[in-house]
């Protein structure tokens, strides 16, 4: 299990690199809708769901969480995007 999570990680912040630089083709794309029908971790999914754009769902979901939870978010660099958004 813990080699999953890892790969959970380092797909997003593999995408979080590759979306810094250009939009994400099809198959980008289907890795972050997987990881957040799978939604292991909220955490995770919001990530998801910023690279993919979809900031008013990514918002809904980073409001339900603790506020501890909204801070470590906010301290993770993929936060940048969720940021931009409610600015």
């Amino acid at each position: 299990e813990e080699i999953y999570i890892y790969k959970e990680i380092s797909q997003i912040n593999k995408l979080q690199i590759i979306r810094r630089k250009r939009k994400l083709v099809f198959a980008e794309r289907e890795i972050l809708h997987e990881i957040v029908r799978r939604n292991e971790n909220e955490q995770w999914s919001i990530g998801a769901l910023l690279l993919l754009d979809e900031f008013e769902e990514a918002k809904q979901r980073f409001e339900a969480l603790s506020e501890q939870e909204q801070e470590q978010f906010k301290a993770f660099p993929i936060g940048k995007f969720l940021i931009e958004e409610m600015i």
